[in-house]
């Protein structure tokens, strides 16, 4: 007894060190990872659906019309017979979020039911006329029993509605058959027998959970299946209905029962007036609300053939119809008078709603390809949040759900259950069409049954429901912690160039401003945090996040019309889809914390989409909704203001430069035209190759046209474009001219035209290396080339240089070599050294050339140098107006020629002059210069002999000037504003002129822009150099996946491995998906101060919002608002996927382990468990409380997870 008692002690302690060596290897999660689902006024599923694949093709027409989420399907293969033969049922479920759900939202027994019907006068005209239907008229109709002609019947909803924010979830129960292919069921067998029996959630055996949580129909504690009992139309409205019921039960005198909405409780059994039995008095409750209630008293029913319905507060002893759909049908009592022989059912109605246990249920569809089958049924359950919703007409109170408490879910999913992984499962590019498109099955007969449909393009391992069956999947755990509007949804971009309409409404001058109102819709999210599950290949992708945004450059397979029922009802452009995992969660598509101090911003581009080139809209390089801007992403930077000694046409003035930026993974360089390219005159059918000669005097009576003569390379760029525009001094814009009347040069300004540091490229205005900056001079504006674009013709101020001395303007430099005599003794010649600029060092060009002292000129170009004037393969000039009397210095200007859709090189960095606007033929009012950096590799153009440097990983992007040093900067994003009459539309708003304004930098206001940040000269900052990295490149595979098993309801063909075509209407078909663009870069951008705002920078996507509503002076590119906002480097919150979510623990009564519920796993508990181990479900010391896995045992995996919890 001794040794038995130590050996007792040996276990005990064995097992103690065991519980703790894994308790402190287990800690409980600290944070989770959260889901936005983002949703919009009622906008939600189409109800009831039409199309037999809409509840479960993400691309239908009639899915929710915001954001949802898809979850893998569970599966149940017990005890299933359809139509006699073993079977199984797959359940789908979706879920998304409504702010203004309306409730209820079928049909419901306050409602009325109007027969049509057409009726011959005596003249013999047909007229149709109405008749409100009666209940009896309703249950005739459902026992075919109605004799009165119908046309139709009309639903006419006679209840009030409420609208609250509703949590929606859809649930498809689905019959497959065992080699897991979609199936239809019948009630009855050709003998009358009911022959199809399924699970399905009708019982309320949870407390903590609201509404239907399990299938136990008579509180046994054992779950009950349900027979179908007739399919049909039974209210004659042209959708399907269907009866469902319990199987014969045995129930005890005393004992209650209960199906959906309505719990029967025997009362007694009773003799009639001949001392027979032949009555069961009951009670009857419904159970829509929080607790049962009971109609009336006690109710009679005779023991044999009776039968009993009822409604939300009548009771009938007649046969079921819509307004009393729940049935009672008791068929014996026992012997001894203690226990009643009984059935209980319901039909369900398509479109009707009913409640259980606070919850609304609606039933969304009900099909079967005959009229006398059943395929699946699905059920909505909208759960409001926050606030109970009281349904006062109907006398219902819908139970709500906060923060952080568990959603309702229906069985199997609130229970251990068996999942099939149909989300994201590899599969072989090679074999399918590489875009968004649906492929189907091949039929193996050869396989096991499991295994005879595999997924065409699968991988192997995978490519059947048998391989991806996932068993003892937890409950699906899921709650939101949030709900917020998105504010940086919601914008603005100031300071747009209005040539257009705007400009004469508002303004008394001609030069003006508008401003871009920007709502993205939809901007109301919830934030969900979803359970961590198995996947069966290891990786990542839980669940399937579909999107109200569309991927517009998505590409749809050209195969996919004989996947669907109907083409009409695919959505297309594509919708925005990526895989969501609960691992991987934290990660955003687009806004990201790198680390506590830094944040980063993708930009997501795609082959070689870029912006246009060159502009053909002066608005274009401005405003962000231009069909001419960047066809991918693109981020707007707030504008620099440059003001020092600007005169425009000799005129005080300034210069506002404005800065966007995008990332082109294909940018074909160089861009524009090169001296390598050709020129032709065109005049009729005639073409004239034209020289240089030609192009210094073009021809003016014929077009000059453009023929790319040069190699062009392909690499992986990010794009700067600046916009140096003319203002005034009321910060209006304005255009310059070159001359003045007289013939003077009055407009004079700040170009980068200098290479004075280590960054790539232009990075100065210091045009002869003194320290000081230097302005440059607008000599001349036209079409120098009459390829009827402008081109513009800039040169510095009149220069002293002393001989050895350089000077540099734009892609080349010159050096002062000498002063020369000619034959006469005269100083009459100056010798130059001229080098080419455009790569990262000079390379000088020939030797020595001379030019004359009075009024001499010479023009460069990539290689050559003529004594003549500039023309576009020689736009590099120097012109000497003088020497010095000691011989010493040269008086000389340098400048040259910039043609709109040329490219020049200057340091090893490619600039395309992407347009040069004025209004006039003579005039510019600004210069839009692009500049693509090539990353990670240095990209060698051989043919011109150029190579651009690139920049990488960490490097600080080069920038134009005044952004690479301290400047000042306008804040033109995201400030304060109010709009009178609301703020739910894109739109532009002009200015206004306040005649008033004592200060005239303070004349011309934004139109309701808040005071007082509606004048530029209100909104200005000085601030350091712009700063951008970024910190890699890579393919977003979150936007790259599937979804496997959709049913593929129309005439379906299924591939054999001979490839004869089977036609079938029973299969599946699988959504490859493919969202494009997916391949991005990784921004880090400054913080910059604000004007009452929050957003720094404006990022504009190429996936559009439909829901955004525009105005009627908006046009758009695409077919839908592009997506834009607002970007502060301070703030990583991601728009969808986000860390630091709180872990909300299961409830304590769901706390394995805990024995005693005291909310502590502790040593007490540890006996009781000890008293369990190695016990199973019947045995006496068995308890499902230490049954962590819920497989009927506790065994050692048990005592695993119970050190996991120990001390908790």
């Amino acid at each position: 007894m001794k040794v038995k008692f130590q050996h007792r002690l040996l276990v005990v302690a064995i097992a103690l060190l065991t519980i703790f060596s894994i308790a402190t290897s287990a800690s409980a999660a600290e944070d989770a990872n959260s889901l936005r689902i983002y949703g919009e006024e009622g906008l939600s599923a189409a109800f009831p659906y039409t199309d037999p694949e809409a509840p479960f093709d993400p691309m239908n027409i009639e899915s929710p019309e915001k954001d949802f989420v898809t979850f893998n399907p569970a599966l149940i293969e017990d005890d299933i017979v359809v139509n006699n033969i073993d079977s199984k049922q797959k359940v789908f479920t979706r879920q998304w979020f409504v702010p203004e759900y309306t409730e209820p939202t079928g049909m419901v027994w306050l409602d009325d039911f109007i027969r049509c019907f057409d009726r011959t006068l005596d003249t013999g005209e047909v007229i149709e006329e109405e008749e409100v239907l009666t209940e009896d008229d309703l249950r005739a109709i459902s026992l075919d029993q109605f004799e009165k002609p119908i046309k139709r019947v009309e639903w006419v909803p006679n209840h009030n509605e409420y609208t609250w924010e509703d949590v929606v979830t859809d649930y498809t129960y689905m019959f497959v058959d065992k080699h897991y292919q979609p199936r239809a069921a019948t009630a009855k067998s050709t003998t009358g027998a009911y022959w199809t029996t399924f699970w399905f959630p009708v019982a309320d055996n949870d407390d903590a959970q609201i509404g239907l949580d399990g299938y136990d129909i008579d509180y046994d504690g054992v779950d009950d299946m349900v027979v179908l009992k007739k399919v049909g139309d039974f209210n004659y409205d042209g959708y399907k209905d269907i009866d469902i019921s319990s199987d014969l039960i045995s129930v005890k005198v005393g004992d209650k029962v209960q199906f959906l909405d309505h719990i029967v409780e025997i009362d007694d059994i009773y003799y009639d007036g001949s001392g027979e039995l032949a009555k069961v008095g009951v009670k009857v409750y419904y159970n829509g609300n929080k607790e049962p209630e009971l109609i009336g008293t006690l109710h009679e029913i005779d023991v044999e053939k009776g039968i009993l319905s009822a409604g939300r507060h009548t009771v009938t002893d007649d046969k079921p119809q819509f307004y009393e759909p729940w049935y009672l049908k008791v068929e014996a009592t026992s012997v001894g008078s203690d226990k009643v022989l009984l059935t209980v059912g319901r039909q369900l109605y398509e479109r009707e709603t009913f409640f259980v246990d606070g919850a609304e249920y609606d039933v969304a569809r009900i099909y079967g390809p005959e009229y006398n089958s059943v395929k699946y049924i699905t059920i909505r359950n909208p759960v409001p949040e926050h606030q109970d919703v009281s349904i006062n007409d109907l006398s219902v109170v819908k139970e709500m759900v906060d923060n952080g408490e568990y959603l309702p879910l229906l069985p199997p999913l609130n229970k251990v259950h068996t999942m099939v992984d149909d989300i994201n499962i590899p599969h072989n590019e090679y074999e399918i069409c590489p875009y968004t498109g649906y492929e189907g099955s091949i039929l193996n007969e050869a396989a096991p049954d499991g295994e005879w449909y595999e997924d065409i393009g699968i991988s192997d391992a995978y490519d059947t429901v048998e391989e991806r069956k996932i068993y003892d999947v937890d409950p699906l755990l899921i709650y939101f912690i949030n709900k917020d509007l998105e504010p940086r949804f919601h914008t603005n971009l100031l300071e747009l160039l209005d040539e257009g309409e705007l400009k004469s409404v508002d303004v008394e001058v001609v030069e003006a401003w508008k401003w871009l109102h920007i709502r993205t819709m939809p901007d109301f999210y919830k934030e969900f945090v979803y359970p961590e599950l198995p996947d069966i290949d290891e990786g990542t992708g839980d669940f399937l996040f579909t999107s109200s945004f569309r991927a517009e450059n998505s590409i749809l397979c050209d195969d996919v019309p004989q996947y669907v029922c109907n083409f009409k009802n695919i959505v297309w452009p594509q919708r925005l889809m990526f895989v969501y995992d609960q691992v991987t969660g934290a990660e955003d598509i687009y806004v990201n914390e790198i680390d506590t101090e830094t944040n980063g911003l993708r930009v997501y581009g795609e082959d070689g989409l870029t912006a246009a080139f060159p502009y053909e809209d002066p608005e274009a390089p401005f405003d962000p909704l231009s069909d001419e801007a960047p066809e991918k992403d693109f981020v707007t930077l707030n504008p620099a203001k440059i003001k020092a000694g600007i005169v425009v046409d000799n005129k005080d003035s300034h210069e506002k430069v404005f800065f966007r930026q995008w990332f082109v993974p294909e940018y074909t360089e160089p861009t524009g035209m090169v001296w390598l390219d050709d020129f032709y005159r065109v005049d009729g059918d005639s073409r004239e190759l034209l020289t240089e000669e030609d192009l210094r005097k073009p021809p003016q009576d014929c077009i000059v046209e453009w023929v790319p003569n040069h190699n062009e390379y392909v690499w992986e760029d990010v794009v700067n474009e600046f916009t140096y525009m003319f203002i005034d001094k009321h910060y209006q814009p304005t255009a310059a001219t070159a001359m003045s009347s007289t013939g003077a040069y009055w407009t004079t300004f700040w170009f980068p035209v200098a290479d004075n540091d280590e960054q790539i490229g232009l990075d100065s205005f210091d045009i002869n290396y003194d320290g000081v900056d230097d302005m440059v001079l607008l000599k001349k504006v036209g079409d120098f080339n009459h390829d009827t674009y402008k081109d513009i013709k800039i040169s510095s101020d009149l220069l002293s240089v002393g001989v050895g001395e350089r000077v540099q303007f734009l892609d080349h430099i010159v050096e002062i070599d000498d002063i020369n005599y000619d034959g006469n003794g005269e100083i009459s010649m100056v010798s130059v050294k001229v080098y080419y600029n455009g790569n990262k060092e000079p390379v000088q060009i020939g030797t020595l050339h001379t030019i004359d002292v009075e009024y001499g000129i010479l023009s460069a170009g990539r290689h050559t140098v003529t004594d003549n004037y500039p023309q576009f393969y020689e736009p590099w000039y120097l012109e000497i107006e003088g020497t010095g009397v000691n011989h010493d210095k040269v008086l000389l200007t340098v400048g040259r020629q910039l043609y709109e859709r040329e490219t020049f090189f200057v340091d090893g960095a490619e600039y395309d002059v992407a347009r040069i606007f004025g209004p006039e033929y003579n005039d510019v009012k600004y210069i839009t210069i692009r500049n693509p950096l090539p990353e990670h590799k240095d990209i060698a153009l051989n043919d011109l002999s150029v190579v651009k440097k690139a920049v990488y990983d960490g490097d600080i992007i080069p920038v134009l000037p005044p952004f690479n040093g301290d400047h000042i900067m306008i804040d033109d994003i995201d400030v304060p504003h109010y709009i009178p009459g609301g703020e739910d539309t894109t739109c532009y708003y002009g200015q206004w002129f306040d005649s008033t304004a004592t200060d005239d930098l303070l004349w011309y206001h934004d139109m309701y822009i808040n005071t007082p940040y509606d004048t530029i000269a209100e909104r200005m900052f000085d601030v350091p150099a712009t700063e951008i990295y970024f910190t890699g490149k890579d393919y977003e595979d979150r936007f790259h996946t599937n979804l496997l098993e959709l049913l593929r309801e129309c005439d379906g063909v299924v591939a054999t491995a001979d490839t004869i075509p089977v036609k079938s209407f029973e299969t599946w078909k699988w959504l490859h998906i493919y969202t494009m663009p997916d391949f991005y870069k990784e921004f880090v951008y400054p913080d910059v101060p604000n004007a009452g705002g929050e957003g720094d920078y404006l990022l504009t996507s190429s996936f559009t919002a439909p829901n955004s509503d525009v105005c009627d002076n908006v046009e758009l590119s695409t077919e839908f608002q592009r997506i834009m906002f607002t970007y502060d480097p301070t703030d990583g919150t991601g728009l969808y996927m986000n860390g630091g979510a709180p872990v909300v623990e299961p409830p304590v009564d769901e706390m394995k382990g805990d024995y005693d519920g005291n909310e502590i796993v502790n040593f007490d508990d540890f006996v009781e468990f000890a008293a369990c181990y190695n016990s199973v479900m019947g045995d006496s010391n068995y308890n499902a409380i230490f049954d962590f896995d819920d497989d009927g045992d506790v065994d050692f995996d048990d005592f695993v997870e119970f050190a996991g919890v120990y001390q908790s």
